[in-house]
């Protein structure tokens, strides 16, 4: 299927609840469709950088075909906030929430979130795990957890799962990054994640990815930038930044893997 560069726009009709921990206080919301979206708020303790972060990360995660809950622009219509008190009162961020845009994720069901290192190793799709690594070098993540990962279980089968990476909103180096992005092009930031590591295996295992990061070209990236909402206030100067950083920043991923080779035990 061919890569879509837009970001769909998803109207909320429902809330459902706290999506749980995590410094964002993200909500549970659904549509009229009954899709259901974990939402980070504009509004969010943390930022807006965050929200822009997760979206730009979000579409080259789907560009690389790794695996990542689909993303969308989130609107919230001011009748659901006015009889939702978490929302009009804004707890858990730094005031009353907005109509939008917020950044949502289609949420996953069925899952286990923070799974121990030896239920990586029962995952079926091992050979998405590199392109996990990939994503995270070129969007510079400095915050891959266990708890960053959902582990999901298939109905049809317990005895297997399926790993999803979440979590983007601190990449780029810090969440709040400036137009000084474009000095850290060189930085290794490949973080030791217990049980993700073993799950690297073969003679070549990031060639698919590190292939497809080739074809990412500079045209691609400029379009996932400009559809970054003006409301998130990243400026023109830093959107040019940002893509200067990532079109030059793809050509180092795989020096940079070459270099660390040793701490991934079944990369042979």
């Amino acid at each position: 299927m061919a890569f879509d560069a837009t970001c769909p726009i998803a109207a909320m009709t429902k809330y459902l609840g706290s999506a749980g921990g995590g410094g964002s206080a993200a909500q549970v919301f659904g549509d009229s469709d009954g899709v259901q979206y974990v939402v980070k708020f504009k509004e969010n303790s943390q930022g807006l950088r965050v929200l822009a972060n997760e979206f730009v990360v979000n579409k080259l995660a789907l560009f690389l075909e790794v695996p990542v809950p689909q993303g969308a622009i989130i609107q919230i219509p001011v009748e659901l906030i006015g009889v939702t008190p978490i929302l009009s009162t804004g707890r858990g961020t730094t005031g009353p929430i907005s109509s939008g845009p917020h950044f949502g994720v289609r949420r996953l069901i069925n899952f286990w979130r923070n799974p121990p290192p030896d239920a990586l190793s029962k995952i079926k799709n091992k050979d998405d795990v590199p392109g996990i690594f990939v994503l995270d070098l070129l969007g510079l993540n400095t915050d891959r957890k266990p708890e960053h990962l959902i582990i999901l279980k298939p109905d049809y089968n317990h005895t297997v799962y399926v790993v999803s990476a979440i979590d983007h909103g601190h990449c780029f180096g810090v969440p709040n990054w400036d137009i000084t992005i474009e000095k850290k092009i060189d930085v290794d930031n490949l973080q030791i994640t217990p049980g993700l590591m073993e799950c690297v295996i073969g003679a070549n295992p990031f060639k698919p990815f590190l292939d497809r990061l080739a074809q990412l070209d500079k045209a691609t990236i400029d379009q996932i930038i400009s559809q970054i909402p003006a409301d998130w206030g990243v400026s023109p100067e830093e959107r040019t930044a940002l893509g200067s950083f990532l079109d030059i920043r793809k050509g180092k991923i795989g020096d940079i893997l070459i270099k660390n080779k040793n701490k991934f035990p079944h990369w042979i």
